[in-house]
């Protein structure tokens, strides 16, 4: 096109130039000079623009999509380094949902195996006394029963929590009913285990999602009844400051090592403690940590080893 331009504009200025206009056979000879120059330039960019398809093809029927012919301009370049960017990006995508689907299965086989304990210490338990049944043998069963239901919510939380948008209401909540609800529902194992529960100054009320917070402290209180020894002792108390109320359950079990307590939130972490209780799957405190995030909570976890842990649920207060 610039060619052509160039070639009319001079021609014009010929024409207008009444002085100075070159002869006709002039004219002619370069017109056709002219057009010999640009039939040879149109054959050279088809002849380049055809090798370069055909490298193209070549890469498509090759299977090698990335390897790039070299580049004969800073455009073919950057698309080239933009294409190639763009690929990394998608890769890594893909190995972040591997990655993702890989942790997904390993949790739920961890649950399956979990499930199948209580399942047949039940089933023993109703072999071995199914003609005289009695209270012993019915709170056993209950207890297994309670192992269940809380293995299949955990599973459920853990698969809710990618739609968390859609089921959640944040409203002002009693800390004390929040408490109260957890500890009915392990009240069992309290009772079986011998561990003393003790709550201080509980009379506060947070914004959150009554459900997910409470499943969140089910979460902490039944980790500190795995680990708190029979006849041990857990405590809740709450501790309000300028910015937010702090919600913290302690109990006087074993601790945690300081080289796992900055992996305790991490998926199918289990730690050393862990590794000592058949039951553990890891999951537990990363479910709890992930819903804190996703409600602006916070979750911390405190611990010496021999001591006993806190793990506290920071609650954010909006002024009006």
């Amino acid at each position: 096109m610039f060619y052509a331009a160039l070639l009319i504009v001079i021609l014009g200025l010929n024409w207008l130039d009444r002085v100075n206009r070159m002869l006709p056979a002039n004219t002619a000879y370069m017109l056709v000079l002219s057009f010999c120059l640009g039939a040879v330039y149109l054959l050279a960019l088809y002849v380049h623009e055809r090798r370069g398809v055909g490298k193209l093809n070549h890469m498509i029927e090759s299977g090698k999509l990335l390897d790039f012919p070299s580049p004969d301009s800073v455009r073919e370049e950057l698309y080239q380094r933009i294409i190639g960017e763009q690929t990394r990006r998608g890769e890594s995508a893909v190995e972040s949902l591997e990655e993702a689907r890989r942790e997904e299965m390993a949790f739920l086989l961890a649950w399956v195996h979990r499930m199948k304990t209580p399942i047949a210490a039940a089933r023993l338990q109703m072999e071995r006394d199914r003609l005289s049944p009695d209270k012993k043998t019915i709170e056993s069963l209950e207890e297994e029963i309670d192992r269940i239901a809380e293995g299949v919510e955990k599973v459920l939380y853990y698969v809710r929590q990618s739609d968390f948008t859609e089921d959640y209401v944040i409203e002002e909540v009693p800390l004390s009913s929040i408490v109260t609800d957890s500890v009915k529902k392990h009240s069992r194992i309290f009772i079986g285990r011998r561990v003393s529960f003790s709550q201080d100054d509980l009379a506060y009320r947070v914004l959150t999602d009554r459900k997910w917070a409470g499943f969140v402290l089910d979460q902490l209180i039944s980790n500190a009844l795995k680990y708190t020894p029979e006849g041990g002792r857990i405590s809740v108390k709450a501790e309000e400051s300028p910015r937010e109320i702090v919600l913290t359950v302690t109990d006087t079990g074993p601790g945690i090592r300081p080289e796992d307590l900055t992996r305790v939130f991490n998926r199918s972490f289990t730690g050393f403690n862990g590794r000592m209780e058949a039951a553990s799957t890891g999951m537990g405190l990363y479910l709890a940590h992930s819903l804190c995030e996703k409600l602006s909570h916070k979750l911390t976890v405190e611990s010496v080893p021999g001591e006993g842990t806190h793990a506290s649920v920071h609650f954010q207060k909006y002024s009006d």
